[in-house]
């Protein structure tokens, strides 16, 4: 991990804590400013109104991670498959290579008319 990686995490973890906290401390005046509503308890309920929401956003967001896991395990089949085809055609070459080599080292001589014999170049 980059320098400026960490310190970018560094810097959303303070905005966020920041954010909250700012949020603990003024909540109630916001939620008096724009709902009206001064008492807590009142505030608490008109927020767990909002439950269904919450669960339409949690669930939207679980079957999101849930996607993302199925499209990497599809890429990842892809990945293997590809490098495999790669490993194959590299294993390949180089096994026709090495015949065309052996191949080259060795001639053939008439001994009589009945035989003939297989020599290797060196």
């Amino acid at each position: 991990m980059r320098w400026y990686d960490v310190l970018g995490l560094i810097a959303l973890a303070t905005f966020v804590v920041t954010a909250w906290g700012f949020w603990a401390v003024s909540g109630p005046a916001w939620a008096d400013a724009l709902v009206g509503i001064s008492d807590l308890t009142k505030a608490g309920q008109w927020g767990d109104s909002f439950g269904v929401l919450n669960a339409l956003i949690g669930s939207i967001g679980s079957i999101g991670i849930v996607a993302t896991l199925i499209a990497q395990a599809r890429a990842l089949s892809t990945q293997q498959v590809d490098q495999h085809k790669q490993r194959f055609d590299s294993t390949f070459f180089q096994l026709i290579a090495l015949l065309r080599e052996l191949r080259s080292e060795i001639y053939f001589t008439i001994v009589s008319n009945i035989s003939l014999r297989c020599l290797l170049r060196s």
